[in-house]
């Protein structure tokens, strides 16, 4: 399983209301609907926000990973943070809420996975569990769900967890044990825990359910 998460990004979005944002001032006014100048407006009242979690995640970083200076990049300014390591790459963006034009969205990425095994180590996953709560595996090719849903379909084990929808566009599996919940398009899996954040219990399900599925002859990461 290792070696998937070589593919995978992990993530997480906090969302809150624009006006609690230390940045928000008497005068200013909370947007009515979505466009540009709107998430412009967000990243610069959010900025000491963002700001705030990517420090907290570098002090984390250097004591989880006895990381050196030299070892690591970080750059923060209006509403967007990077933190690059030898292991990954951390990403930090504050914008508007797609769903309601009122809020704001904090999204937390770790991507560029070099060391795969790292994610499951104890430390990295209590230092990202506040902030990500899903893993996002993308496919190098598209992958074809009504094969995958026919496989799923003729394996007793697996078919009363399985839900699609009527043109094969996307699948989920909801497994009970262990607990995981899978979303299938033909590009990228989505991986989450479901009524608990708790990443490490995340990727350690997520191990064993591939193994499970290998284990049944379904392979959910390719033909």
């Amino acid at each position: 399983m290792s070696n998937a998460f070589s593919n995978a990004h992990i993530e997480g979005v906090q969302y809150g209301r624009i006006r609690r944002l230390s940045g928000f001032r008497k005068g200013h006014h909370i947007p009515e609907d979505h466009f540009d100048s709107a998430s412009d407006f967000i990243r610069k009242i959010g900025q000491d926000e963002v700001k705030e979690i990517a420090e907290r995640i570098h002090t984390g970083l250097r004591a989880t990973f006895s990381y050196k200076r030299k070892q690591m990049e970080y750059v923060c300014h209006e509403g967007v943070a990077a933190i690059k390591t030898p292991d990954f790459e951390v990403n930090i963006t504050i914008t508007q809420d797609e769903n309601d034009a009122s809020n704001y969205a904090m999204r937390t990425e770790v991507t560029t996975i070099r060391t795969p095994d790292i994610v499951s180590d104890t430390g990295f996953c209590s230092l990202f569990n506040d902030t990500c709560d899903r893993l996002i595996l993308g496919f190098e090719q598209a992958v074809d769900l009504e094969a995958k849903i026919d496989a799923i379909e003729e394996n007793p084990n697996l078919e009363s967890f399985l839900e699609y929808e009527p043109d094969c566009s996307s699948f989920t599996l909801k497994i009970p044990n262990p607990s995981i919940k899978f979303q299938i398009t033909p590009h990228q899996l989505i991986v989450t825990l479901p009524g608990t954040r708790n990443l490490k219990q995340l990727i350690d399900h997520c191990s064993a359910a591939f193994e499970t599925f290998s284990s049944s002859g379904v392979e959910l990461l390719g033909d």
